[in-house]
């Protein structure tokens, strides 16, 4: 903090445009806060950052790369929020080492995400994009029972009694685990983050990784990105899954290595996929590339997290981790939960949040 006219004041940089992110500069002055705004806007390379982010307190972003570099020469900033699920644009290590809380906008969309997965879990079990294809083609089913349309039934089956994998059982796993309940399924799920004691008090089973590849009809990833989770479904993995499986992805794209998924649906390696990101490098994938074409997948184009509602609460949560901070308490949607010994030693004691 730093010494204004008034007196103690905070110097709060969003780097997020307030066009997209509201915050309330009136309130953050009553609490002897400076918001300071659209200035530069990202995307930001590492010098633009430290330029602006030098003599921050607080620091508001989505996508801005604060690396190791960037963390390390932010002078007086103690909390980083990102106005995303996301944290892959953040070196949490470097921040948690500087004693810089991070936080995201924690389980904003869950319901969004949970359902477009279940969503995408009932489309490719129930065919229903191939069997829509058929309709447009002038075909039908029951009464006429044209073999046209039976080709397209090939695959349907009964979702009840099926097995439904779940990677990463955080807040939006739980969800999805808890709507796949509802339809009769049987959840298993890997997080080696999660105790036992809490999976088993969803009702979900614990298992290994290759034990929820080779067990479940199908698998929904709802993990972060992280550098153990960067290409973790490779060939590898789909040789182990059941050739009737059905790969979703309403995560992130770069944990699946998109050209062994192209090989393993265009091989039967696996039924096929819902996808709501794909990616090689950075996503999305080019338009050009086969997977696109392929009959056994649907790919919705990263909309998952959407809903009037998810948007509408984005700057409210971003608003409500950043007065928590200047208030003295925790942010509720702390990432890296580590920090907080180093973050004492540098700032002092904080609450509990309320």
């Amino acid at each position: 903090m730093y010494q204004g006219d008034g007196g103690f004041k905070w110097k709060v940089v969003s780097i997020v445009p307030s066009r997209n992110l509201p915050l309330k500069a009136d309130v953050l002055r009553e609490m002897g806060a400076e918001l300071v705004s659209d200035k530069l806007v990202e995307p930001l390379n590492e010098d633009q950052l430290l330029e602006i982010g030098r003599d921050a307190d607080i620091i508001v972003m989505q996508t801005a790369p604060f690396t190791r570099r960037v963390i390390e020469g932010l002078e007086r900033c103690r909390f980083i929020m990102i106005a995303r699920l996301s944290t892959a644009s953040v070196d949490l290590e470097a921040a948690t080492e500087r004693g810089i809380c991070v936080a995201n906008l924690g389980p904003y969309c869950r319901d969004e995400v949970a359902e477009h997965a279940i969503a995408l879990l009932l489309g490719l079990a129930r065919r229903i994009y191939q069997v829509y294809q058929k309709v447009l083609e002038g075909y039908w089913g029951a009464p006429f029972m044209h073999e046209e349309m039976k080709k397209a039934w090939v695959g349907i089956y009964r979702v009840n009694g099926k097995t439904l994998g779940i990677v990463g059982l955080g807040a939006i796993g739980r969800r999805v685990a808890e709507i796949g309940k509802g339809l009769g399924l049987r959840v298993i799920a890997y997080d080696p983050y999660v105790p036992t004691e809490v999976a088993e008090g969803l009702g979900v089973k614990l298992v290994d990784f290759d034990t929820l590849l080779k067990e479940s009809d199908f698998i929904s990833i709802n993990c972060a990105l992280t550098p153990e989770t960067r290409n973790l479904f490779k060939l590898e993995e789909f040789k182990k899954m059941k050739r009737t499986a059905y790969l979703i992805n309403v995560s992130m794209g770069e944990i699946v290595d998109t050209e062994a998924l192209y090989q393993a649906l265009k091989e039967g390696l696996i039924a096929g996929a819902g996808l709501d990101v794909i990616g090689l490098e950075t996503e999305p994938t080019p338009r050009s590339h086969p997977i696109y074409n392929l009959p056994n997948v649907i790919i919705t184009g990263h909309s998952a997290f959407y809903s009037p509602e998810a948007m509408a609460s984005m700057p409210q949560i971003s608003m409500e981790e950043v007065l928590r901070v200047i208030r003295g308490e925790w942010p509720k949607n702390l990432v890296n939960k580590a920090v907080k010994e180093k973050f004492i030693q540098r700032f002092g004691p904080m609450r509990e949040p309320i």
